[in-house]
């Protein structure tokens, strides 16, 4: 057997002894991310070392792995007062192998629906990104029944020289009868009109 370390700058986040050959570790947390430096113990006392990159985006799974989620309740106002229809939500994503995520979600309601799907691939030591579509469809009181699809593509790298991480995400809403539940429901409270923006980046930076 041989002994494994692993570490990042520095610390230690986890050790183990794992069989002569080939070996994968499932112990750490999805949360990690960034360079991890492993040292391989052999018992003839040799050891190697070597980094491994890492990234995150939070639909990426482990290979082999299903992460779920699932909901239902009623949507509450800005007073907090529970108002509107009953709905229902999931998401999932499955590892479909060391760089290939798939993953998809849902909310279901008496007056709105949307279904999303798509794909994160793991770049490595270049990060991670992740494309998706969703197709929102909406009966808006008074209104005839709307319905649209959005496009996004997101991007994730941590940065261990300067010890953080930035994600770009870029939205393209080229149907403007795409509605999220947030949009649908100001809406339907008449806090807003089916207007809105088509088009929508955003750049996010976590120093840790």
């Amino acid at each position: 057997n041989a002994k494994v370390v692993i570490s990042q700058k520095g610390r230690v986040l986890h050790q183990t002894n794992v069989a002569a050959g080939p070996f994968n570790i499932q112990e750490l947390s999805s949360a990690v991310n960034g360079r991890l430096d492993v040292r391989v113990e052999e018992q003839d006392g040799s050891v190697q070392t070597f980094s491994v990159d890492t990234a995150t985006i939070p639909y990426l799974t482990r290979p082999g792995q299903v992460r779920y989620k699932l909901a239902a309740g009623r949507p509450s106002d800005y007073s907090h007062n529970v108002t509107g229809p009953m709905f229902s939500t999931g998401e999932f994503s499955w590892g479909v192998s060391n760089a290939w995520s798939l993953y998809g979600g849902s909310v279901l309601s008496e007056e709105y629906e949307a279904f999303s799907v798509g794909l994160g691939r793991d770049l490595f030591v270049l990060g991670a990104i992740s494309a998706d579509v969703s197709q929102s469809i909406a009966n808006i009181q008074n209104k005839e029944r709307t319905q649209g699809k959005s496009w996004r593509v997101s991007y994730s790298k941590h940065f261990d020289e300067i010890n953080s991480d930035i994600t770009f995400a870029g939205y393209r809403f080229s149907e403007s009868g795409y509605l999220s539940m947030g949009e649908y429901l100001d809406i339907r409270a008449g806090n807003s009109s089916m207007y809105h923006n088509k088009n929508l980046y955003t750049v996010t930076s976590s120093k840790s």
